[in-house]
């Protein structure tokens, strides 16, 4: 499994944990709230990840714990509060 395309599926809350070969991720357009702590936990591989049009308010700044590859995050429309996980996130480009 590369890419895991999970968009307008009405989804309100989701975790992924040891998918070692995961590259990405698209969430667009669900109803999630928050990515608590290990949300996305033991995905080395994952660049990706997509979540724009969402109903995100609170993201955990450790939701992403062993996802040292993320380079590209999406997360446009949606009312973030805080942005302290961006920090846990080495490669990620802005």
């Amino acid at each position: 499994l590369k890419w895991l395309h999970l968009s307008k599926n009405k989804i309100k809350s989701i975790s992924f944990k040891n998918i070692p070969k995961l590259t990405g991720i698209n969430l667009d357009g669900n109803f999630l709230r928050s990515f608590f702590r290990h949300t996305f936990i033991n995905l080395p591989s994952l660049e990706t990840l997509a979540f724009n049009t969402n109903k995100l308010v609170f993201i955990d700044e450790n939701a992403f714990e062993n996802v040292t590859n993320l380079r590209k995050v999406y997360m446009q429309t949606n009312e973030i509060e805080n942005l302290n996980f961006l920090k846990n996130l080495p490669n990620l480009r802005i």
